[in-house]
Order: C-alpha cells, then structure tokens, then sequence
C-alpha cells in the first residue's frame, strides 16, 4: 500500500510540474507582455525578461521558506492535527457527494462536526482534491502550503508594487513580508492555517483600501478580491482587518464623502464582498444564532497571553523564547529589520524638511508615517503593557475582544504595515536605481540568514516531534486532535461521551429491531420493526450522529424533522410499526439559495472583470437605450 501511495505522488507531482510549466510558457510568451519594460545599468531589459526575472524571484522566495517540508516526514505544529483532518473531512465528504461540504462525516467517532459551517474551507479543497486524485495526506498538505507560500509572495509583491509604485520596493517588501519570522511561526510551530492564509491576501486589502480613499477609485475590486480571500481563510483575521479597515475609513470621512464621492466604490467592493461570500455567511450567521456552540461560551484573558520580553519583537536570530506564562515555546517576533526600517523613517522625518504637497515624496512619507504608527500600535497591543484588563473589564465588549485569544494575532496586521514601511525607506533614501538593488539584496539576505537560521532550528528541534513519514500520515477520528478544543460543539454536547459511546443506534424500547442497517458518511438507511407495537407509546431512535439542524428522516416516503435528544444526538421518532429509514443531512434551502447567489454573482464579477467583447457590446446597447429614454 505504501509503495502504491508512492507511485500516486510521483505522478501527481510530475502532473502538477508540467502545469506549472505550461502556465510559465503561457505568461512569458502571450503576445500581451505583462511586465513593462526597464533599464538596468543603461541595459533595456524587455517585459518578457522582466516577468521572468518576477517569477523566478517569486519562485526562490517560496521555495526558500518552505525549505522544512522538503523532507520525507513533518515538523508537527500546534494545530497540524486538526487541519489535516479538515482536508481529510472534506475529501470524504467530496466522494460521499457532499458539496459544499458543511458537516464533516469522519470526524469524533463520525458524529460529524461542523467545520464547513463556522470555520472558512474554501481554499482547502485544493490538497482535499489531491487526495481524491490519490496523493497522500501529508504531502497534498505539503504541495498546500507551497501554493500558500508562492500565492503570499506573489500577491503581496503585486500589491505593494501598486501601493508603492514602485517594482523594486515591491520586490524588497514583499520578500520580508513572506520570510517574516511570525508568518514562519504560523506554518510551522503553530500550524495556523487560517492565520497565514489570511496573510496572503492581506497586502490585497491594504492596497484596495488605499486605491478607494487615495488612489484609483477603479481598483476597488482589490479590496473586494482581498476581503474575499481573508474571509475565506479566517474568521478572526477578518475581524480584525475589518475593525482596521472601519478606523481608517472613520479618519478619511473628508475624501469619502468630498467631491470625488469616494464612498461608492467603497460601498460597492462592501456588496461585492458580501454577495460573493454568501454562501458561506448565511450558513455562519443562521447557524450561530440557532446554535449554542462552545466557542462563543469561552471569553479567554488576552492579558494571559501577552508577550512578556521586547527582544522577542525584534530580535536578529529568531529563536523562540521561553515564556512566563507557562504558554510553551513559541516565536512572536517581528524581526531586527523592521526596527531598522522604522529607525530610517524616524531619522529622515527629522532630518529632511516635509516635502511640498502633491509630491510623490509627499505621498510616501505620509503613507509611511500612517503605516507606521498602526504597526506600532498593534506591536504595543500585543505586549503585557497595553491595557487589555482593563478594556475586557467594560462588559459588552469584553467577548468580542476576547475572541482574539492571542494579542499576537494582530502581527498580521504588523508585518504588512512595516512590509510597506521598509519599501517607503528604501524610496526616500536611495534615488538611483543601481543603489536601490544593492540595498534590496543586502536587506533580503539579511533577513533570509536570520529566517534560515530560524527554519534550521525549527526543523530540527520542533516542540512537538516529526509526527509522520512519508506515507504513513493519517488522522485520527476517535480522538480529540480532529476538533482541536471542541469550539464547535454545542454546549449540551459532551465530547467524552461521543468518543466513548459507539457508533451503534439505540434504540427508546428493547422491542425495536434494526436491520439492513447501512452507512454512508452521515447517511443511514434501514428498516424497522417494532415487536409488541403499542400505538399510545412514543417509540424513538438515537443515532450516532451529533444533533445540528437541517437533519431529516423519510419514513415509508414521509419525510420528518430530526430533533436534538440524549446529550444532544439525532433523535427520530418512529410513527409506524414498521418501515423503512432514510436519515442524513440536508442542506436548508436558505442554504441552496444562497450558494447559487454566490456562484452567479462569481461569474457575473468575472466577466465584469475580463470584459470580453460580446459583454461591452451589450452595455454599450444598454446605455443607448437608457439615453433615449432619457
């Protein structure tokens, strides 16, 4: 069997590597450049070279901080078990015929738990659909986390290119953003995947954001695109981002509603955002408000979990340090060049007088100093110096607070800050193109010695140990490492009795006989005979599945409401002597709409966005029909 998995892998790898050839060919050769063309030491260098150059920098950079999963077993993080389960759930889940998948059927002893409802999945049907083609799990995970990694570095330089308007300064903040030492943390000692997901998509809203209030009101969809990519990576991220994104817009009140009217393209990326996560928000908000589910029972103290030591913020080698908190081993650093970075700023604000309004010097400065001091706020706000005792003690705000769990979370907003920071530096100081390449490359390898000396000692002392071989990975269903701390489980639930009570059916009365019992994921079929049948009795089944709504049994074609019994199990009521079973779970039909809203609406945003010729056409009839009317 184990040779067997080897062979699949090798195939799937060779089938992903002539992919992503063929994709190279197709963006180096199509007769659209899609790089400008540049000098460099009085040499043209032309688009296609230019682009080459792009990937292959792109390409390095992913490759170089996934360097510990080029290896035939797995450095295990915090959270590893529990998202290779979801891969795995949703694998299953796939070939069961579950789409999209809410209620991941192998999960607690096949009770089912709700990851697709309440956690976003979205992006993890990518390695679940390697392991439909027959890639083990390990490395479908693996091939995931490279994707992430190129998906950050590309995206990121994309958008700080934009924001910066500068290449060079695009390339130098994008490679610090995706080798900074807290997204390393996330990958590998904490396995966070939701959290350096989110990271991806991150400098796309800090660049749609700036483009919907200072720049070009027509790159809205940026923001709209990067909102998307966030939500569908991490609720909490999206949080977050969301509380930043309504400060900085209650600051920019003047261009909002002044005569550009820039509230509109704001307003329309807020509906696109909504329209396009439908699918996955109706879901999440019925849900949380019908169901009782531990997560929201838990209101953590964030003061607990603070960073009690300054060096760990900027410290050069980014060894973990040992924590007071008893918390464990765990790296929150920032790394020593962005306190350089934010050094270089202090000194040329004092140093330089404010340039002339309306300048692109002008437009980088402040774009610096605001980016700046929401970095450093958020750095602060993840010590044991800022106040959040004090904050959790105002009652109604206290759950949502708490929510974070770990002030260090708000590094993502950090990073992406002191990212676009040190590409402001490197514009402001160094006017030469030659000597902007030079500072480029002794800053990258900089921060490429400290994040590989962090990456060595990350592979080869691990907190936890390498908990797999090549082949031999699996999950485990009949413990606690597939829900992680249960956060989704409802409160009447107890995960102990799930794990310890069977996966048999039980049965009100000892006259209720079950046969041709079969199983398929979260579907039971069967028949039923009641011996000694007495019509003014209740007869009922617990099945071993755990009770969320939208469950239903057909009963000789009647089709019933499945209800919450026992310690909160699936619970069906026998009508009838005798008959015939049909339980499982059926998506609501607020569900079904809303998914089909948001497919529409995904085509609908991408033909908008490709603008193909029929389309034009068709708006171009459009508005000279609406001109005569008028």
């Amino acid at each position: 069997q184990s040779e067997t998995v080897r062979i699949n892998d090798s195939y799937i790898f060779m089938g992903l590597t002539v992919l992503i050839y063929l994709l190279l060919l197709f963006f180096l050769f199509k007769k659209r450049e899609l790089c400008r063309p540049t000098t460099f030491h009085q040499e043209q260098i032309s688009g296609r070279r230019m682009c080459f150059f792009l990937i292959f920098a792109m390409a390095v950079t992913s490759v170089f901080s996934s360097m510990p999963l080029f290896s035939e077993d797995l450095a295990g993080g915090y959270d590893i078990l529990y998202h290779v389960n979801r891969i795995e759930g949703i694998a299953k889940s796939l070939a069961g015929g579950q789409f999209p998948v809410r209620i991941h059927p192998g999960i607690l002893n096949g009770y089912g738990y709700p990851n697709g409802i309440f956690y976003p999945e979205l992006f993890l049907y990518f390695p679940a659909c390697l392991r439909l083609l027959g890639m083990s799990l390990m490395n479908s995970y693996k091939v995931f986390v490279v994707a992430v990694s190129f998906a950050t570095v590309a995206i990121s330089y994309v958008a700080f290119s934009k924001l910066l308007q500068s290449r060079m300064a695009g390339i130098l903040a994008a490679v610090l953003y995706t080798i900074n030492p807290y997204r390393l943390a996330c990958v590998y000692e904490k396995s966070a995947v939701g959290e350096y997901l989110a990271m991806a998509f991150l400098p796309a809203v800090f660049y749609g954001m700036y483009a919907v209030l200072c720049g070009e009101k027509k790159d809205w969809k940026w923001l709209c695109l990067g909102a998307c990519g966030v939500l569908q990576s991490h609720i909490l991220t999206t949080e977050i981002t969301a509380f930043f994104c309504l400060v900085v817009a209650v600051f920019a009140m003047r261009p909002l509603f002044g005569a550009e009217r820039r509230w509109i393209p704001l307003l329309k990326a807020t509906i696109w955002t909504v329209l396009l996560n439908l699918w996955f928000l109706v879901p999440f908000l019925l849900m949380t408000f019908q169901l009782n589910v531990s997560v929201f029972g838990r209101n953590p103290q964030l003061s607990i979990n603070t960073i009690t030591f300054f060096n760990e913020l900027f410290s050069l080698i980014y060894l973990r340090q040992l924590r007071k908190n008893d918390g464990g081993l765990s790296n929150n650093g920032l790394g020593f060049v962005f306190l350089f970075a934010l050094a270089l700023l202090v000194i040329y604000i004092v140093l330089h007088r404010v340039p002339k309004k309306g300048t692109a010097q002008r437009r980088l400065l402040s774009l610096g100093i605001v980016l700046a001091f929401i970095g450093t706020f958020t750095a602060f706000a993840a010590t044991d110096l800022f106040p959040w005792e004090e904050i959790q003690s105002i009652h109604f705000i206290s759950k949502i607070v708490g929510s974070l769990q770990f002030p260090c979370r708000l590094f993502s907003i950090t990073m992406t800050c002191f990212s676009v920071v040190a590409g402001v530096v490197l514009l402001l100081w160094t006017k030469e193109r030659e000597k902007r390449a030079v500072v480029v490359i002794v800053t990258v390898s900089v921060a490429a010695f400290s994040a590989n000396l962090y990456l060595d000692y990350t592979n080869a002392y691990a907190q936890l140990p390498h908990i797999a071989q090549q082949h031999q990975f699996s999950v485990e269903t009949s413990t606690f490492s597939g829900i992680a701390l249960g956060e989704y489980v409802p409160q009447s639930s107890s995960v102990l009795d799930i794990l310890t009570r069977g996966t048999d059916i039980k049965c009100s009365s000892s006259d209720i006989r079950i046969t041709a019992l079969k199983r398929d994921g979260l579907n039971f079929s069967f028949d039923f005979v009641i011996d000694n049948y007495q019509p003014e009795e209740a007869y009922s089944l617990l099945a071993p599945l755990t009770y969320y709504p939208s469950y239903r049994a057909t009963i000789n074609g009647i089709s019933y409401n499945a209800v919450a019994g026992g310690n909160n199990y699936v619970e069906i009521n026998l009508p009838e002597e005798s008959g015939h079973v049909e339980l499982g779970y059926r998506q609501p039909r607020t569900f079904v709409i809303a998914t089909i809203i948001s497919v529409g609406g995904c085509l609908w945003f991408i033909v908008d966005s490709i603008r193909p010729k029929w389309y034009v056409k068709m708006g171009d009839r459009m508005q000279k029909r609406f001109m005569r009317k008028k």
